[in-house]
Protein backbone atom coordinates (compact mmCIF):
# COMPACT_ATOMS: atom_id res chain seq x y z
CA UNK A 1 0.00 0.00 0.00
CA UNK A 2 1.33 3.54 -0.74
CA UNK A 3 0.71 6.02 1.76
CA UNK A 4 1.64 9.75 0.87
CA UNK A 5 1.34 12.75 3.05
CA UNK A 6 1.65 15.66 0.59
CA UNK A 7 1.95 19.51 2.39
CA UNK A 8 4.11 23.33 2.36
CA UNK A 9 6.48 23.77 4.78
CA UNK A 10 4.86 26.36 6.63
CA UNK A 11 1.22 24.65 6.69
CA UNK A 12 0.59 24.64 10.48
CA UNK A 13 -2.10 21.41 9.74
CA UNK A 14 0.90 19.19 8.40
CA UNK A 15 2.43 17.55 11.82
CA UNK A 16 -1.28 17.26 13.01
CA UNK A 17 -2.70 15.87 9.92
CA UNK A 18 0.82 13.30 9.74
CA UNK A 19 -0.34 12.37 13.82
CA UNK A 20 -3.94 11.62 12.78
CA UNK A 21 -2.81 9.20 9.60
CA UNK A 22 -0.37 7.53 12.14
CA UNK A 23 -3.09 6.88 14.49
CA UNK A 24 -6.05 5.31 11.41
CA UNK A 25 -3.11 3.31 10.28
CA UNK A 26 -2.25 1.73 13.70
CA UNK A 27 -6.07 1.38 14.26
CA UNK A 28 -6.58 -0.33 11.01
CA UNK A 29 -3.35 -2.66 11.20
CA UNK A 30 -2.18 -1.54 8.14
CA UNK A 31 1.83 -2.03 7.52
CA UNK A 32 3.05 0.80 5.15
CA UNK A 33 5.58 3.48 5.00
CA UNK A 34 4.62 7.06 4.58
CA UNK A 35 6.01 9.00 2.29
CA UNK A 36 6.17 12.76 3.22
CA UNK A 37 6.25 15.57 0.22
CA UNK A 38 7.36 18.70 0.72
CA UNK A 39 5.55 20.82 -1.91
CA UNK A 40 8.35 23.39 -2.34
CA UNK A 41 6.78 25.68 -5.67
CA UNK A 42 3.87 25.94 -8.24
CA UNK A 43 5.74 24.00 -10.22
CA UNK A 44 5.96 20.84 -8.16
CA UNK A 45 2.30 21.46 -7.08
CA UNK A 46 1.47 21.36 -10.75
CA UNK A 47 3.93 18.12 -11.17
CA UNK A 48 2.03 15.97 -8.28
CA UNK A 49 -1.69 17.06 -8.57
CA UNK A 50 -1.81 18.74 -5.20
CA UNK A 51 -4.63 20.47 -4.23
CA UNK A 52 -3.86 21.83 -0.95
CA UNK A 53 -1.66 20.89 2.15
CA UNK A 54 -2.06 18.85 3.92
CA UNK A 55 -2.60 16.11 1.13
CA UNK A 56 -3.18 12.32 2.24
CA UNK A 57 -3.15 9.71 -0.76
CA UNK A 58 -3.68 6.33 -0.86
CA UNK A 59 -2.37 4.32 -3.25
CA UNK A 60 -2.90 7.45 -5.39
CA UNK A 61 -6.39 8.61 -4.35
CA UNK A 62 -6.91 11.21 -2.06
CA UNK A 63 -8.30 10.08 1.21
CA UNK A 64 -11.21 12.87 1.19
CA UNK A 65 -14.22 11.29 -1.46
CA UNK A 66 -15.29 15.17 -2.36
CA UNK A 67 -11.86 15.97 -3.12
CA UNK A 68 -12.69 15.01 -7.37
CA UNK A 69 -10.29 14.77 -9.88
CA UNK A 70 -8.80 17.10 -11.49
CA UNK A 71 -8.92 19.46 -9.00
CA UNK A 72 -6.36 22.66 -9.43
CA UNK A 73 -3.48 22.78 -7.87
CA UNK A 74 -2.66 24.74 -5.13
CA UNK A 75 0.41 25.50 -2.65
CA UNK A 76 -1.86 26.57 0.08
CA UNK A 77 -2.94 25.14 3.20
CA UNK A 78 -6.88 23.46 2.50
CA UNK A 79 -9.85 22.43 4.11
CA UNK A 80 -11.87 19.20 5.32
CA UNK A 81 -15.56 18.72 5.82
CA UNK A 82 -16.25 17.43 9.67
CA UNK A 83 -20.19 16.74 9.34
CA UNK A 84 -20.45 20.71 7.89
CA UNK A 85 -17.29 22.04 10.24
CA UNK A 86 -14.21 22.65 7.91
CA UNK A 87 -11.18 21.63 9.62
CA UNK A 88 -7.30 22.13 8.37
CA UNK A 89 -7.23 18.07 8.82
CA UNK A 90 -8.85 14.87 7.64
CA UNK A 91 -10.37 13.45 10.17
CA UNK A 92 -9.61 10.07 11.73
CA UNK A 93 -12.02 8.43 10.44
CA UNK A 94 -12.39 8.94 6.27
CA UNK A 95 -8.22 8.48 6.79
CA UNK A 96 -9.54 4.54 8.02
CA UNK A 97 -12.45 4.77 5.63
CA UNK A 98 -9.88 5.35 2.47
CA UNK A 99 -7.33 2.65 4.20
CA UNK A 100 -10.17 0.27 4.19
CA UNK A 101 -10.88 0.93 0.98
CA UNK A 102 -7.89 0.21 -0.26
CA UNK A 103 -7.38 -2.80 1.45
CA UNK A 104 -10.28 -3.95 -0.14
CA UNK A 105 -8.69 -3.27 -3.67
CA UNK A 106 -5.31 -5.16 -2.50
CA UNK A 107 -7.55 -8.00 -2.30
CA UNK A 108 -9.29 -7.77 -5.48
CA UNK A 109 -6.02 -8.07 -6.99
Amino acid sequence: MKIELLYVGDCPNYVPSRAVLQEAIRLEQVAADVAEVEIKDEAMARANGFIGSPSIRINGADVDPGAGRPAPTATCCRTYDHSGVLKGTPSREMIRRALRQAKGDLTRE
